[in-house]
């Protein structure tokens, strides 16, 4: 696996190169210092880290744009700055996850671990602070961490943790397929998930699922 980190600050990337060679021995890692708009022509990699820093421009934002875009690598960015509202912004230009800077090194493993599997990692910011667009919860919502679910839908949550299939989750529950899908749709969209794999993942991150569910 060739792996390239782009960054502006020596030692960090140093460091980082350190950790990706204990954790993959067979890894090949690159390093450039220039710029996020020069790295748009630079050597194809299967995965590339690029460190925003802690003041990004518009320019960095839509170079880093273009490199997810125009290249067919997964790209994980690296920053100073975990609000939920930057955190978002991130992720929405389709990365392959936002790993804040400031980050706890086993967490930091376990981030590389997700995205190695081809899954999405998701900053604890974006997932624990109140997100923009939500309602307000009704009384028949429960409040796990902020993220606001009915019981029903906790418990499809707790099937699809399990890699139960609609089917066999409309079995258990004795209700009909169309339901479960309503249900399944509505736990993606309250824990921002695309896929009911991403759900499962964030779901344990949350600590609303065991961390060894299963994933479909």
């Amino acid at each position: 696996m060739h792996v390239l980190i782009i960054g502006e600050h020596p030692l960090f990337n140093e460091g980082l190169s350190s950790l990706l060679r204990r954790l993959y021995p067979d890894v090949r890692v690159s390093i450039e210092t220039a710029s996020l708009s020069a790295a748009i022509s630079m050597q194809p990699a299967d995965l590339i880290f690029v460190d925003l820093g802690s003041a990004p421009t518009q320019q960095d934002m839509k170079a880093l744009s273009e490199l997810v875009s125009d290249m067919s690598m997964r790209v994980v960015v690296l920053g100073d700055k975990p609000s939920p509202s930057f955190s978002r912004a991130i992720m929405n230009l389709n990365v392959a996850g936002f790993i804040p800077k400031n980050m706890e090194l086993q967490a930091l493993e376990g981030a590389l671990r997700l995205i190695e599997m081809k899954h999405r990692y998701l900053p604890d910011t974006m997932l624990l602070d109140e997100p923009s667009g939500f309602a307000e919860a009704p009384e028949a919502f429960i409040g796990a961490r902020k993220i606001k679910l009915t019981q029903r839908q906790l418990e499809v949550l707790g099937e699809l943790g399990k890699g139960r299939t609609n089917n066999q989750i409309s079995d258990a529950f004795g209700i009909a397929v169309a339901t479960v899908k309503l249900h399944v749709n509505a736990v993606m969209k309250a824990l921002g998930a695309g896929n009911r794999t991403e759900a499962v993942i964030i779901a344990s991150q949350l600590g609303l699922l065991p961390l060894e569910g299963k994933t479909l």
